[in-house]
C-alpha cells in the first residue's frame, strides 16, 4: 500500500531529522539517513509467471504501468518530505511528537494482524454474534455540573412527545468528580416516568479494567479523548448514535439506523461548516495522506455533534481514532498538545484521518445538505447561536448549540441573546461565513450579510434585524429553578 511506503520513508526521514538535532548537525547526512529500501512497496498489481507469459506485450505493459504508478507515488512522498521539513524548521510541529505519532500508528497497524487490538475486535464480533441482534443505542458523554445538566434537557428532548425517542441511553462520565448526584437522581426519575432506558456508566472506572495495547497508557481521561475513549470502549451498544450533551434534537433521529445509507457503509457524518478553519496541512503530510482540501476542491469539513456509527463494522476506524486523540490535548487547559492537537482542534477532523488510516477513506458518508446557522439577536447585530443540521430528506433534525448559550445552566441563570433562537441562514459555507463575520471565534454577523431563509419562507420577514415575529419552537422542559438541583 501506497500508505503503508510513505509511513515508513516519512518515518526514516523524521528519525534523521532527531538524529541531526541530537548530535547538532544542521541536516541529515548519507550516513545518518535510514536505509528506505527496508520500505518494501506492496503493489496490487498480481505477479506475472506461468501462462501469463504467453501474453509478453500484455504482461510488459502491467509492468510499465506498475513502475510508472510507483515512481508516482514515490515522487509525491518526496514532496512530502518537503512540506514536513518546512513545518519541522518553522517550529510548526515537533519531531519528537512526530515521531511518537508514526511509531504509534505502526504498532497499531501490525497489532491489527496479530496482535491486541486483533483480538479486542475479535471479542467484539463474537459479544455481537451472541445477542443474536445488534444492539442500538444512544451515548452522551457528559462529565460536570453543566454537562450533565446538558444531557438532563437532551433527555428530555429526545422523550418529549414532539419527538418521542425511545432508545436506550448511556450517559457516560470519568470519575466522581464529574458524577452530580442530583442531576443524577432526576434523569433516573424521569427515566422511570417516561418508562425508558438511560444507564450512567463511569468510564474510568472502565478504562482502568482495560488493557489497550498497543495504545500508549493513559492515565487521567479528560477533554476530547473522553468522548472518542467512550465511543471506542465503554459503550455497550454495537451501533452508536453519538449525540454531544450541546445538541438539541428537533425531531426523532431513530430512522437513522434503518436508512439505505447507514446500512450501505455504516456510518453518517454532518458536514461542518468550515472546509479547513483551524486545521494545519501538515498532520496529513506526516501521515502520508493527499490534503483533502488542495485534492478535492468541493471538500467540506465534517463536524461531530451527531455521529452514527456501527462499531463493530468499523472498530478499526475507531482505534485509530483513539490513538489520533491520545496525540491531542485539544479542550484540557494548560496541557501540552501532541502532533495531532497542534494541527486540529477538538475531534471532529479526526473521524476523517481514522478512515484513511483504515484505508476506508471512501467508506465515510456525509449528509448531504449543508449545515443551516442558527441565529439570535443582539445589539443590532445578529450573533451565531448553533448549527441546525438536517436529515437525509431535508428535514430539520439537530440543532448543536455551538456557541457562548450552549450551556442550558447558564441560559437558565442569566438568559442572553444567544439562548434564544432568532431564526435559521440558509445553507452557508466558510467562504460566506468569514466574509461576514467581525470576528471567526465570536461570529458576530452583519445582518446584511446574511440569507434568512427561514424567516422569509416561515415568518414573512427580510433581512431587516427584528422584521420577523417569530422564532424556532424548541420543547422547554425545565423551570430556571431545575437548575439549583445541584445546590441542595
Amino acid at each position: 500500500m501506497a500508505l503503508i511506503w510513505r509511513l515508513c520513508t516519512l518515518s526514516a526521514f523524521l528519525g534523521c531529522i532527531a538524529a541531526a538535532s541530537a548530535n547538532n548537525q544542521g541536516s541529515c547526512n548519507a550516513t545518518m539517513l535510514e536505509d528506505t529500501s527496508s520500505c518494501q512497496w506492496e503493489s496490487s498489481e498480481p505477479t506475472v509467471t506461468g501462462g501469463a507469459r504467453d501474453d509478453l506485450a500484455s504482461s510488459s505493459a502491467r509492468t510499465s504501468a506498475t513502475a510508472a504508478q510507483q515512481l508516482q507515488h514515490q515522487i509525491r512522498s518526496q514532496q512530502l518530505l518537503l512540506d514536513v521539513l518546512s513545518n519541522v524548521t518553522s517550529g510548526a510541529i515537533s519531531v519528537s511528537a512526530a515521531l511518537d505519532l508514526l511509531r504509534d500508528v505502526a504498532a497499531l497497524r501490525a497489532s491489527f494482524k496479530h496482535g491486541a487490538a486483533a483480538q479486542r475486535l475479535a471479542a467484539l464480533k463474537a459479544k455481537s454474534e451472541q445477542q443474536q441482534r445488534s444492539t442500538r443505542g444512544i451515548l452522551i458523554v457528559a462529565g460536570g455540573r453543566d454537562q450533565f445538566m446538558n444531557a438532563y434537557i437532551l433527555l428530555q428532548l429526545l422523550r418529549h412527545p414532539r419527538i418521542t425517542c425511545n432508545l436506550p441511553v448511556e450517559l457516560v462520565y470519568y470519575g466522581p468528580q464529574e458524577y452530580s448526584p442530583p442531576i443524577a437522581d432526576a434523569i433516573a426519575e424521569h427515566a422511570r416516568a417516561t418508562s425508558t432506558k438511560v444507564t450512567m456508566v463511569d468510564g474510568s472506572t472502565v478504562h482502568r479494567r482495560l488493557r489497550l495495547k498497543p495504545h500508549p497508557p493513559l492515565g487521567v481521561i479528560t477533554g476530547f479523548k473522553a468522548k472518542v475513549h467512550a465511543l471506542t470502549f465503554v459503550t455497550s451498544f454495537d451501533e452508536v448514535l453519538l449525540l454531544d450533551s450541546d445538541n438539541t434534537p428537533l425531531a426523532n433521529p431513530a430512522y437513522l439506523f434503518e436508512s439505505e445509507a447507514y446500512n450501505t457503509y455504516g456510518n453518517i457524518f454532518w458536514l461542518d461548516f468550515w472546509t479547513n478553519q483551524w486545521m494545519k496541512p501538515v498532520i496529513y503530510q506526516v501521515l502520508g495522506l493527499d490534503v483533502p482540501w488542495e485534492v478535492d476542491p468541493r471538500f467540506r469539513a465534517s463536524e461531530a455533534g451527531q455521529i452514527v456509527i456501527n462499531r463493530v463494522q468499523h472498530h478499526d476506524v475507531l482505534e485509530y481514532l483513539y490513538l489520533l486523540n491520545l496525540h491531542s490535548s485539544s479542550g484540557v487547559p494548560g496541557a501540552v498538545n501532541g502532533v495531532v492537537g497542534s494541527c486540529l482542534w477538538g475531534d471532529k477532523d479526526t473521524y476523517r484521518i481514522a478512515f484513511s488510516l483504515a484505508g476506508k477513506a471512501d467508506l465515510m458518508q456525509n449528509v448531504q445538505h449543508k449545515p443551516m446557522q442558527a441565529l439570535s439577536a443582539r445589539d443590532s447585530k445578529y450573533v451565531h447561536a448553533g448549527m441546525v443540521q438536517r436529515g437525509l430528506s431535508g428535514e430539520l433534525l439537530f440543532l448543536h448549540r455551538t456557541a457562548a448559550g450552549k450551556l442550558w445552566p447558564h441560559c437558565a441563570l442569566y438568559g442572553g441573546a444567544t439562548c434564544v433562537i432568532s431564526g435559521v441562514t440558509a445553507p452557508v459555507d466558510q467562504q460566506q461565513l468569514v466574509a461576514s463575520v467581525q470576528d471567526v471565534t465570536m461570529m458576530e454577523l452583519q445582518g446584511s450579510n446574511i440569507d434568512l431563509l427561514w424567516q422569509e419562507s416561515h415568518c414573512g420577514g427580510s433581512n431587516e434585524l427584528g422584521a420577523y415575529d417569530c422564532v424556532i419552537e424548541i420543547p422547554a422542559p425545565l423551570d430556571d429553578d431545575d437548575y439549583y438541583l445541584d445546590e441542595e
